[in-house]
């Protein structure tokens, strides 16, 4: 039987449930646009971290300590870069357990993306090609890790986050289905969707700096930050994904009609 406790994180005590069980994994998920979604963005990237809430409750309280140290109340990466926060942050994630807390990225090469719809290939939309992936690659992580004690996922994402309607939507659809035929998937696991408010939440920060640094690293305009995601996968297991041309030539070969 799961143990059942009241949660303790942020994260935990905005579950719609007063008690969390033992195995909750609790995902923080964020997208970046190089052009705020303009049509010109050469990468699209849905990135996040995943950590059960007692993980999350000791990252968030150093946070708040690092917050504190640096005169901030938040961090946005559009709004403000905090070098020094960064730096500590950095020294910080390298004591925590790595079996219980990692990230996820999963970006779509939106130049190849696009010259593939002029052939009329049949693809999913990028929306849809990295809501699948980064949730899936969370989920099965901590199943190959914690096969005997995984319970529920909860996923959380910014208010206002263009993501989240079609994330919200497709969970809903694989509920369905599961409870229709009787099998089972990761999306199953999933007990709650929750919308919240990014500047009081540290996990979402998180998830935008590493979002961020991701489209930087891409960057090759000569600015910094683009070491910024390369520093992270060393110190946190990180899962990438890319959708370059090659990965979504072999994975979608229908051609539509015209």
């Amino acid at each position: 039987m799961l143990h059942r406790v009241t949660p303790v994180s942020i994260l935990g005590k905005l579950l719609p449930t007063a008690f969390v069980a033992d195995g909750t994994i609790l995902m923080a998920l964020k997208s970046y646009f190089d052009a705020s979604g303009k049509e010109k963005d050469a990468l699209l990237t849905l990135a996040g971290f995943a950590a059960d809430d007692d993980t999350w409750r000791e990252i968030e309280a150093q946070w708040d300590i690092l917050l504190e140290k640096h005169g901030i109340s938040y961090i946005h990466m559009r709004e403000h870069r905090k070098r020094k926060f960064i730096g500590d942050l950095l020294m910080y994630l390298q004591t925590v357990d790595k079996q219980k807390f990692s990230m996820f990225i999963t970006s779509v090469d939106m130049n190849a993306y696009r010259n593939l719809k002029a052939q009329h290939l049949d693809m999913d939309t990028p929306v849809t090609l990295c809501n699948r992936t980064c949730p899936e690659a969370a989920l099965q992580w901590y199943v190959q890790f914690h096969p005997e004690f995984v319970s529920t996922a909860s996923v959380y994402f910014d208010r206002g986050e263009p993501f989240f309607q079609p994330f919200f939507d497709r969970w809903n659809e694989q509920k369905n289905r599961c409870a229709e035929t009787g099998n089972t998937n990761v999306w199953c696991l999933i007990d709650a969707v929750v919308p919240t408010e990014m500047k009081k939440t540290p996990g979402l920060q998180m998830a935008d700096l590493l979002a961020w640094g991701r489209n930087r690293s891409e960057v090759t305009d000569g600015r910094d930050w683009q070491g910024l995601c390369y520093a992270m996968q060393q110190i946190i297991p990180c899962f990438l994904t890319t959708w370059d041309e090659a990965k979504l030539r072999k994975t979608f070969s229908r051609i539509i009609a015209v």
